[in-house]
């Protein structure tokens, strides 16, 4: 095994064409719907450097994207964010917080 191994990677160098192919889709993008949840956790200064999250978490907003455009080599999916969601962020208490941003992509 390990010479065949070795067989596959001099074939590869030795191509002509090393470049690698980008992963395709059989599924168009408009099968998926994505999700949006924004979360505030509070976070807490680390000595010696970084940040560690503090508390319970609170939802600020959830939403669904929508397909904006499919052009390679980006696609675009746009989330409007309601002025609930700004309004509510803004009214954190003191201290250092973090909004989190999650997006989940499932299968309509």
């Amino acid at each position: 095994a390990p010479g065949e191994l070795f067989r596959t990677f001099k074939e590869f160098e030795s191509s002509e064409n090393t470049r690698s192919r980008r992963p395709e889709t059989s599924i168009a993008l408009d099968a998926y719907h994505l999700s949006l949840v924004i979360t505030a956790r509070e976070v807490e200064y680390i000595t010696g450097g970084g940040w560690r999250l503090m508390g319970p978490q609170e939802v600020i907003c959830v939403g669904t994207g929508e397909l904006q455009s499919e052009a390679a080599p980006r696609v675009v999916y746009k989330f409007t964010i309601p002025a609930a969601a700004y309004e509510r962020a803004s009214q954190l208490e003191d201290g250092p917080w973090r909004l989190l941003a999650t997006v989940v992509a499932s299968r309509r």
